[in-house]
């Protein structure tokens, strides 16, 4: 087929793989017809995770639920979580700076009281907090329930197999889903009342805006449901590229640094108000979500009709999956794809801008993009920043006093993480520590 589309067909099932443009002409420009979801079997059925709003069919339910999300978590609404981000990113700057070492499980914390804070008002106080560490294996789960690879998804006859691997890991998966998917709602529930009339937190929480009501009455139990639900996706990728990026990419550091410090100066931490006046560090963030690419691949999506796209026939019931990956290293759009150059977003006329803008592809498509792209910006923006702010990131250094190299490689999943790797975080001045003391 045209190169922008790979065709191919699994027991008969047709699927097209859509790179660039034919990502966007279908999938955004035709959503109408592109934005239902193939039924997945092992999420759905077997595994008890079918109210995830993600896999849902396009329909009244799903509507809701994206009405819901749309919500709670506009522009303005995340505005509210600011000063929460702040705080717990504050926070991991200091634990990195007390122990660098552990970087990764400071970051993973800082990530999963962000999330807690803004879901249901929670704050993490524990290193070992039982709700953040629910909601990492809930994200593992399921974004490894979703992805379509198992064998009951593609081969609807083989649920009527016994004994084949799935079976066990979806009753494990099952298994598990009271614990995921309500305890910390239901702790959420039991001190609702109390907290409507004491805590900003949960006040400003994804759930305290859906489920506390002006006159306290309490919400129907469909929306109570899918408020539940949507509370568990709130959970995202980590900065792990990012520091790979930068301990890699020393010149490209030193740049944002040297901004910074013409912005922000060495007497204060930096704050939300100081973004506008960061153009550099805007382009940092871009190259990050480009090169590390958080999400290679798109969730699949259904075609609900017959289309025809560039002279090719696309039955009803094909599935279509942007290769998102293959659209942010396309040579085409983005010279020497696999460098990390923030200054490729320099200088670009506003078309060219909106063309290049790897968030036009990082959250999904169409009506199925993630409405979650505002507060994942403000929380992962932040946060580099301060890391930036604070720390010169650099290879780890061996026992003879020579840096240790660092290979640019991902674990496999549907999520993309780095592969362990050793960093070294050195203060950059000698007010950073008085600094993080005062916040």
């Amino acid at each position: 087929m045209a190169s922008d589309m790979v065709y191919l067909e699994i027991f008969g099932q047709p699927m097209v793989m859509l790179n660039n443009q034919a990502a966007l002409d279908l999938l955004d420009k035709r959503g109408s017809l592109y934005s239902d979801r193939p039924h997945l079997p092992m999420a759905a059925d077997f595994s008890g995770m079918g109210d995830l709003t993600p896999i849902m069919h396009y329909g009244e339910k799903f509507q809701f639920g994206r009405r819901l999300m749309n919500q709670a978590l506009s522009a303005r609404a995340v505005s509210k979580w600011e000063g929460g981000i702040a705080e717990e990113s504050h926070a991991m700057l200091r634990l990195l700076y007390s122990d660098p070492m552990k970087f990764t499980a400071h970051l993973n914390k800082m990530a999963g009281s962000i999330v807690m804070m803004s879901m249901y008002g929670h704050r993490v106080v524990s290193d070992d907090d039982p709700y953040v560490n629910l909601a990492i294996e809930f994200m593992e789960a399921s974004t490894n329930a979703i992805t379509g690879r198992w064998i009951v998804d593609f081969l609807p006859l083989a649920k009527y197999i016994p004994g084949l691997a799935f079976r066990k890991q979806a009753a494990e998966w099952r298994a598990r889903i009271p614990d995921w998917v309500d305890k910390a709602f239901d702790s959420f529930k039991e001190n609702m009342e109390s907290l409507q009339h004491s805590s900003e937190d949960a006040k400003n929480s994804l759930c305290g805006s859906l489920m506390i009501t002006p006159d306290g009455s309490p919400v129907d139990p469909e929306t109570e449901n899918r408020v539940k639900w949507i509370a568990t996706s709130g959970f995202g990728a980590g900065l792990d590229v990012f520091i790979m990026a930068m301990a890699l990419n020393p010149k490209v550091q030193a740049k944002a640094q040297k901004e910074i410090d013409e912005v922000i100066g060495r007497d204060r931490l930096p704050t939300f108000q100081d973004r506008e006046y960061l153009p550099f560090m805007e382009c940092v963030f871009k190259e990050s979500l480009r090169w590390g690419t958080p999400a290679p691949l798109s969730v699949p999506h259904r075609l609900i009709q017959d289309d025809v796209y560039n002279d090719y026939f696309l039955p009803t019931g094909t599935i279509c999956i942007g290769n998102i990956w293959g659209i942010l290293h396309d040579e085409t759009l983005y010279k020497d794809p696999e460098s990390f150059k923030p200054e490729r977003f320099q200088g670009l006329d506003p078309q060219e801008a909106k063309k290049l803008d790897p968030t036009n592809y990082v959250y999904g498509f169409g009506r199925r993009r993630c409405p979650g792209k505002n507060f994942a910006h403000s929380a992962a923006w932040f946060s580099m920043l301060g890391l930036l702010s604070s720390f010169v990131i650099s290879p780890d250094i061996d026992e003879s006093g020579k840096e240790i190299p660092i290979k640019v490689e991902f674990e496999p999943g549907a999520i993309r993480h780095t592969k362990p790797f050793r960093a070294r975080f050195t203060p950059r001045h000698n007010k950073v520590a008085d600094l993080l003391s005062l916040v």
